[in-house]
């Protein structure tokens, strides 16, 4: 409950700063984060492609995309979005990560293992990566 009420409090925050300064991108940024972690996912699309379409090379707005279609089910879209994040940031560990998840689900198990290996080599602290690429190999 504390959770949900600190993500309300967030979008009311951002909603605010956003009616002062409409353009300003990391507040649409952030309150597509919060959006997102209230499960309003279309909501949170909308602020990750409005930045998007104000910093086109803004990795981190693509993988956020890529997450959100991937909990809709949308899992095509999502590939694409890992893929621009990628193509933007190719150290990006989170999109190497989030593009193994979502191929997996697909059924192209080699490709998901290039990127769960890629993530792991990215950040070798990085578990959920090491853990995927475990599962995968049983």
């Amino acid at each position: 409950m504390a959770k949900t009420k600190t993500f309300r409090q967030s979008v009311e925050h951002f909603n605010a700063a956003l009616r002062v300064k409409p353009d300003h991108v990391p507040a649409h940024y952030n309150l597509g984060l919060a959006l997102a972690r209230q499960g309003k996912l279309d909501e949170a699309i909308s602020q990750y492609e409005e930045v998007s379409l104000e910093w086109p090379r803004y990795a981190d707005a693509h993988n956020s995309l890529g997450l959100a279609f991937a909990e809709q089910g949308k899992l095509d879209l999502a590939v694409i979005h890992y893929r621009e994040a990628l193509s933007l940031e190719p150290r990006h560990t989170l999109a190497h990560f989030n593009l193994g998840l979502a191929l997996q689900r697909l059924g192209n198990v080699k490709e998901a293992a290039e990127h769960f290996e890629a993530s792991a080599r990215l950040d070798p602290s990085f578990t959920p990566a090491q853990r995927a690429l475990s599962n995968l190999r049983r």
